[in-house]
């Protein structure tokens, strides 16, 4: 079976092709060190903490500056035109949040630490959005391809807006215009009435394998209110995504086994709208095998999201696994 399907957040196509040989995993890059910089009792090597929670006594995760910024918030911003030609100063921010102090991935320790992590991710949005330079914001785990697998994630903010995410506000914006509400609003609605693609509905967060995936077994953690900044999202819901976060990423482990996951964060910039959704996305790391998304900006995908969702369903962790 094939079929041409639309993001409908963003109006991105992809191929489905479920004919085709499956996507092979990337493999596992090797550890480092162990212990290594980030494990607790090496905080010498990474600098002064940020931030970190909780804010007394020892830390759960902590923020610290990248010991090689791809941006600065020292730079000036000042920008120069050459004719059909545009640069500007590296100004920025480049953060590492050390999500444990301890050395398994997250989805093999306690929920609790996953919680934490995610807090002081909203934390450090709302800190850096003092800063009215910095407009976009992108945060994202990277397990398995980086040079540890010491539990962390990164943080980076822009002084402008990515054409890609200024695609996606003006798609929903507009939809709101047209109907009277967020779009998201809408597709957890349908999703939860088809029941097709859904893996978990919970109370705070529903989780989802999307209608136009960008990889097989994509996964969407959406919270029941998933619209503004995701900075300003009250406790409750930052700890019901990160909990399903968790649940998912320990679901992909048991279907998939040891495979690489990117794990990041879908948003608006810092002034969105509240008709802009936010949601956390799971991406195992699949290898590319041809120039068909380098030439077309399209992507092929090898297994339907019905079908991932369905066999999702049978490793996902019940609810009393999740206790804190």
């Amino acid at each position: 079976m094939r079929e041409h399907r639309f993001d409908p957040l963003t109006g991105d196509g992809v191929v489905l092709v479920d004919e085709r040989v499956p996507d092979r995993v990337l493999p596992l890059r090797a550890d480092g060190p162990v212990p290594c910089a980030l494990c607790s009792g090496h905080e010498v090597f990474t600098g002064r903490t940020l931030a970190a929670v909780p804010t007394d006594g020892p830390w759960s995760a902590r923020a610290v500056a990248h010991h090689t910024p791809a941006l600065r918030v020292e730079e000036s911003g000042d920008t120069t035109v050459d004719g059909a030609y545009l640069k500007a100063s590296g100004l920025g921010a480049h953060e590492v949040l050390v999500e444990s102090p301890e050395h398994p991935p997250l989805h093999e320790q306690p929920v609790a630490r996953s919680i934490a992590a995610l807090e002081l991710a909203m934390a450090r949005l709302r800190d850096l959005r003092q800063d009215r330079r910095l407009v976009t914001f992108s945060w994202w785990r990277d397990e398995g391809q980086a040079p540890t697998h010491h539990p962390h994630a990164q943080l980076l903010a822009l002084p402008y807006v990515p054409e890609a995410v200024a695609r996606a506000v003006s798609h929903q914006v507009a939809w709101a215009g047209r109907h009277g509400g967020p779009l998201i609003r809408e597709l957890l609605s349908e999703e939860e009435r088809d029941g097709r693609r859904v893996v978990k509905a919970s109370p705070g967060a529903v989780v989802l394998c999307p209608w136009a995936p960008r990889a097989s077994f994509e996964v969407w953690v959406v919270p029941r209110y998933a619209t503004g900044f995701p900075g300003d999202a009250p406790p409750d819901t930052v700890a019901a995504v990160a909990t399903e976060v968790w649940r998912a990423r320990r679901a992909l482990a048991g279907l998939l086994g040891g495979v690489a996951v990117a794990t990041s964060l879908v948003t608006g910039p810092a002034d969105v709208v509240p008709a802009v959704a936010w949601f956390v996305r799971l991406r195992p790391r699949t290898v590319v095998r041809d120039g068909f998304e380098d030439a077309s900006g399209t992507v092929m995908v090898g297994v339907f999201p019905e079908e991932a969702a369905a066999l999702l369903r049978t490793c996902f962790p019940p609810d009393e696994d999740a206790v804190r």
